[in-house]
């Protein structure tokens, strides 16, 4: 009976209802589901141009935890996702599309998917059973469009792949209950440590790149001090949630360590993209399921269906097929560079996040965390300059995915 009723829901949560409405409820602590957090809202991030004292810092760390309030997204936001989910698909499908376009749509779809999961945590306000909807939406969408092209030569190589479906699970769970914890802006700037745990880990693992320059090791340092002086400075994000950004970015770098490892750099993979994608969204279920159960999201989970608006459902369908293409061009770009370019070419639309986040959400920098915000991604853009000759100079792969 409670296998029945989960494949009711998430069939429910896809065809969604025809008319709803919002109620604020619910109660808990962090674990639990807050009525703060079913709220549709946004962190009063203004609350960051007080004077700095302990007295005050940890008062407005408290207050920002539990303080948000109503923000309705602009019309022109809705217009934007309609333009570019169909742009982002074509991308993700066509066989035609050059390797600049698969970068540039790639880049396009990690822009996206932030403010259309932002969102769409806001106006369902169950972030684990988004991440299942999302799963479920992009494994349909892969069987309906690839189904030819989904083959597995050899079942040993799905063990092999097993492990990439539980830091993907990781990563997109981690990643929306943060929406729930700090501004997009927060998000993007905290995440800027990705490229220095990276490089750390591909250059012991795999000896990328064969060489180290000052200038990578400079980049770097830059990232790390711009990141901390927003980090320290800037009271738009919770403790809890700068923890859950830090673990976001561990099981971001195991995804795309063990991706890269697999379809770049091991020659006799032979599990197809499409494959690999439905083992992604399909296994990933199951970690999802677990912090779901744990943070007792689950059993609030027919509430959300009850009373969620028209408007936030078509959020969760258009970061849904965002997720698709994202997921699908992610593992493309995967094949085409290393595993810490792909973090660099994230930094290049981080200030348009940034942009987008300020205009939208209403978001407040003060001097010094704008400062921070703007060395930190400095620095990202600084190393990914020096990475390019090592890019550049890396010999063709030999191996081509099965397809």
């Amino acid at each position: 009976m409670r296998a029945a009723s989960l494949c009711h829901l998430l069939l429910t949560a896809i065809l969604g209802p025809c008319s709803a409405l919002w109620q604020v409820g619910g109660a808990g602590s962090l674990w639990a589901v807050s009525a703060e957090h079913r709220d549709d809202s946004r962190y009063n991030s203004t609350l960051a141009v007080e004077p700095l004292t302990r007295e005050s810092t940890l008062s407005k760390a408290h207050q920002i935890e539990r303080s948000k309030t109503q923000h309705k997204a602009p019309a022109w936001l809705q217009a934007i996702a309609l333009v570019c989910v169909p742009i982002m698909f074509w991308a993700a499908c066509s066989e035609s599309v050059s390797k600049w376009a698969i970068l540039c749509c790639y880049v396009l779809a990690s822009l996206s998917m932030n403010v259309l999961n932002k969102e769409a945590v806001h106006g369902f306000g169950r972030p684990f059973l988004l991440v299942i909807i999302q799963m479920v939406a992009s494994d349909m969408a892969i069987v309906l469009v690839e189904f030819k092209k989904m083959k597995i030569g050899r079942w040993f190589d799905v063990l092999r792949w097993g492990v990439v479906p539980i830091s993907f699970a990781g990563m997109l769970g981690t990643s929306m209950w943060a929406f729930d914890e700090a501004t997009l802006s927060a998000i993007v700037v905290l995440k800027n440590v990705l490229p220095i745990i990276s490089f750390g880990a591909e250059k012991v693992l795999f000896d990328i790149p064969a060489k180290t320059t000052a200038l990578m090791l400079l980049a770097l340092l830059v990232v790390l001090g711009g990141t901390l002086i927003y980090g320290l400075v800037d009271f738009s994000c919770t403790p809890f949630g700068k923890i859950l950004i830090l673990v976001n970015c561990l099981f971001t770098m195991a995804d795309r360590l063990a991706q890269t490892h697999l379809l770049k750099l091991s020659s006799d993979f032979s599990i197809s993209v499409p494959s690999c994608m439905v083992l992604n969204n399909t296994l990933g279920i199951l970690p999802i399921l677990v912090l779901a159960l744990a943070r007792n999201e689950v059993g609030h989970w027919p509430d959300a269906f009850r009373h969620t608006s028209q408007s936030a459902w078509f959020w969760v369908a258009a970061s849904s097929c965002c997720g698709a293409c994202l997921g699908y061009l992610g593992l493309k770009t995967q094949k085409l560079v290393s595993g810490t370019t792909v973090l660099v070419l994230q930094n290049f639309n981080k200030t348009l996040i940034i942009v987008i986040s300020c205009a939208a959400y209403h978001d407040v920098l003060t001097s010094v965390s704008m400062a921070g915000c703007a060395v930190s991604i400095l620095g990202s853009l600084l190393y990914g300059y020096s990475r390019l000759p090592s890019e550049v100079a890396t010999p063709p792969e030999k191996k081509k995915l099965a397809s």
